[in-house]
């Protein structure tokens, strides 16, 4: 079954958001094994993604969802 969109709200302003998305996703783990300008030009581009999804009200993103049931025979 499919569940239909709803926004996930990541914060007030694309600042906050960011900090939020660092705790959420472990960010940091993930850049660990960059170098140091790699690391930089992701942290780059998810700021800019933030900013693009920033509204008057917060930071929003689409989600999507499946809900899967399993029946054992």
């Amino acid at each position: 079954m499919f569940v239909p969109a709803l926004p996930v709200y990541y914060g007030p302003d694309s600042a906050t958001a960011y900090d939020n998305v660092l705790r959420l996703l472990k960010f940091q783990d993930l850049l660990a094994n960059l170098d140091a300008a790699a690391a930089e030009r992701a942290r780059t581009r998810l700021r800019t993604t933030l900013d693009a999804h920033n509204t008057d009200s917060g930071v929003y993103f689409d989600s999507r969802a499946w809900i899967i049931t399993a029946r054992r025979h």
